[in-house]
């Protein structure tokens, strides 16, 4: 007979214990190893493209594809750009608004508690705001696999196989990317579908919304863990028939919706609804739910205090601006979804025929709970016909869809697996395994474009050739909104106009036009243009559109008060071409500065140009006071101009004057 291992010998319990939590281990690593590997793909695809030697204008021009460089860098959205600018500013020690100034730390309006373990990391590897994202991708991808995970194992209970069924319903939860629009296990295939293959391609791809940052892609794993906890708790009560929850879980719980309310609003509404209801219509285990709710409150106390008192500073005009408490009709952007209303209805009919057949208790909290929580998000998305009010509702999507789909997966697992577990846990094992591929295809179209990431990633490498002598840290930064933004990034100045200033509580409606009439003055537009250019922008009703989307008055008082703003700028530029409101611009390379016809002006320096790949280069400008004197500055080795500029020294110091348009 073979010599006893050391676990052998061990006592039965401490056995069973050692290799639970080794499955356990084994499976949350595994998940948090899926989790970020579909969320840094994009990076990956970028890193790997190799950059060709030509470029086809022409169809760079209609829908522009891209190529990379072997650069992993990759920005999805202009919201993302905007929590990277938030993260950037801390990096440089300068944490607030990066519509400010640096000595103006105002606080931006959203949470940075999922923000910070990311910006500790990047700080700590010498990485920049533009490597910020991927961090953050890996930060969010690894905790959503590992509370997503736990939420499976404790849904599925004591089981053979429930660890290797848990990572499997896990990658399908990730790899899924219809999960928040109702439509699970439907959109990876539809992926495969053959669309217009008329080069480029001129349908872009659908994205990962699961992934987005920072929401839900930096927040989902603290939900996910809030969940797997509260299911613990009460699944334990049910277990042992006892009403007295268990100490170590209902912390744990209490801990994870406290922290809720320090990331993200829509999370910790959804949840404190959720288990009000719980209360009442789980009466044996009322004594869970609020105990998790009390210890939560008391945790979060502090944050709902501390917006209150930030948010009673500004005016109401700044969340008006992103649909944020802003009154509407009742009937207006429902987000009605069929599959929303099915999986809800399907799901309550379920859950009364397995209490009917006898399902176990335990299974039973676990699936009611999830199933609960889904639900309730799914009615807070139209919460305004009650309320009246929009607060971009269909952000309480990102709980009701990842709530709903658990639901129907633990409890499919559950009604098939009780016979054969190792059949069903090998059949999950297999479409996990097609998701998964299907998912990173879907990621790698969406790394490549076309979309909007695309421009974005372009005019960021094209933006490596600032420096602190061309773009200094702070400066004022007028010109298009996404090369501006992405200066802003690199090099830390403060935009004039963009979507921070919109966002930013700094800037009342008032000041918000007056800045986007100057951003438009300053490079040189028309008041024809000016005026086409708005009416288009209000004409809009993609996104949200604030008051003047549903209001023609508000609307008309909105095109009225910037087109009053254009007029005195350039009536009056001496007034607002100043070192604090604008000294450096982007433009292109057909046009010169907005420059009144007065000698004392100093006059604009043409600094360098900025060529991105497939798109129409920019030419930086600067305010002859804030410009270096490159005659001073500029030696052999320390040239100051990039490769891709075609101006000469002597063409860069000239002065630019011209008279006012009529």
């Amino acid at each position: 007979m073979s010599e006893p291992t050391q676990l052998q010998e061990l006592p039965r319990p401490t056995r069973a214990f050692l290799a639970w939590w080794f499955r356990v281990s084994l499976g949350s690593a595994l998940a948090a190893l899926a989790g970020a590997m579909l969320a840094v793909w994009p990076h990956w695809v970028c890193s790997q493209q190799p950059l060709p030697d030509w470029i086809d204008a022409e169809a760079e021009a209609s829908a522009p594809v891209s190529r990379g460089s072997g650069d992993p860098r990759w920005i999805a959205d202009q919201d993302e750009l905007y929590y990277l600018a938030v993260g950037g500013r801390s990096l440089r020690g300068v944490p607030g608004d990066p519509a400010l100034p640096p000595d103006r730390l105002g606080r931006v309006p959203y949470k940075s508690t999922a923000l910070d373990p990311g910006v500790t990391l990047a700080r700590w590897f010498g990485l920049t705001a533009d490597h910020l994202g991927i961090v953050w991708r890996l930060q969010g991808g690894a905790t959503a696999g590992i509370g997503w995970f736990l939420v499976f194992h404790t849904i599925l209970g004591p089981r053979r196989f429930r660890s290797t069924s848990a990572l499997a319903l896990t990658v399908i939860l990730l790899a899924d990317v219809g999960v928040l629009d109702y439509r699970p296990l439907i959109e990876n295939w539809l992926s495969l579908l053959p669309t217009e293959e008329s080069p480029p391609n001129p349908n872009p791809p659908r994205p990962m919304t699961n992934f987005r940052l920072a929401t839900p892609g930096l927040t989902q794993g603290f939900l996910a863990l809030f969940i797997a906890f509260a299911i613990r708790t009460r699944s334990h009560m049910a277990a042992d028939e006892t009403l007295h929850p268990p100490f170590w879980a209902t912390v744990s719980a209490g801990l994870f919706m406290g922290l809720l309310f320090h990331v993200y609003f829509y999370y910790w509404t959804a949840v404190f609804s959720t288990l009000l209801v719980m209360a009442v219509c789980d009466w044996r285990g009322r004594t869970a739910y609020l105990g998790i709710l009390l210890l939560g409150l008391t945790v979060g106390a502090g944050s709902i205090l501390k917006d209150a008192i930030y948010y009673n500073q500004f005016p109401d005009d700044w969340l008006a601006r992103t649909d944020k408490f802003l009154v509407v009709n009742r009937t207006e952007d429902l987000h009605l979804s069929k599959g929303a209303s099915a999986m809800v209805l399907l799901g309550w009919v379920g859950l009364i025929t397995a209490r009917r057949r006898g399902w176990s208790e335990t299974w039973l909290a676990g699936l009611t709970l999830t199933w609960a929580l889904g639900t309730t998000g799914w009615l807070l998305v139209k919460q305004q016909l009650l309320t009246g009010i929009e607060i971009e509702n269909f952000h309480w999507k990102y709980v009701a869809g990842p709530g709903l789909m658990v639901f129907w997966l633990g409890g499919l697992t559950l009604a098939l697996g009780r016979e054969r577990p190792a059949a069903i846990a090998a059949l999950l094992g297999l479409l996990a395994v097609l998701q998964f591929a299907l998912a990173l295809n879907v990621r790698r179209a969406e790394a490549l474009g076309p979309n909007e990431s695309v421009e974005l990633r372009a005019w960021l490498r094209a933006m490596d050739a600032l420096d602190d002598r061309t773009l200094p840290t702070a400066s004022p930064l007028a010109g298009p909104e996404k090369p501006v933004s992405i200066a802003c990034l690199k090099r830390g100045a403060v935009p004039v106009a963009n979507y921070w200033t919109r966002l930013s509580p700094a800037f009342d409606d008032l000041t918000w036009h007056r800045r986007i009439a100057l951003n438009a003055a300053v490079q040189g537009q028309s008041r024809d243009e000016f005026v086409r250019d708005q009416v288009a922008e209000f004409n809009r009703i993609d996104g949200f559109g604030g008051p003047w989307r549903r209001d023609p008055a508000a609307r008309a008082w909105a095109i009225r008060t910037r087109l009053e703003a254009f007029d005195d700028i350039t009536a009056n530029p001496t007034d607002w071409i100043t070192p604090d409101q604008v000294t450096h611009v982007l433009m292109p390379i057909d046009r010169t500065p907005l420059t009144p016809d007065t000698p004392d002006f100093p006059g604009w320096v043409r600094l360098l140009r900025l060529q991105p790949e497939g798109y129409t280069p920019l030419d930086l400008w600067a305010l002859r006071p804030a410009a270096a004197t490159l005659a001073d500055q500029a030696s052999p080795s320390s040239p100051t101009v990039s490769d891709r500029t075609s101006a000469t020294l002597a063409d860069q110091t000239q002065k630019v004057t011209r008279p006012l348009r009529e």
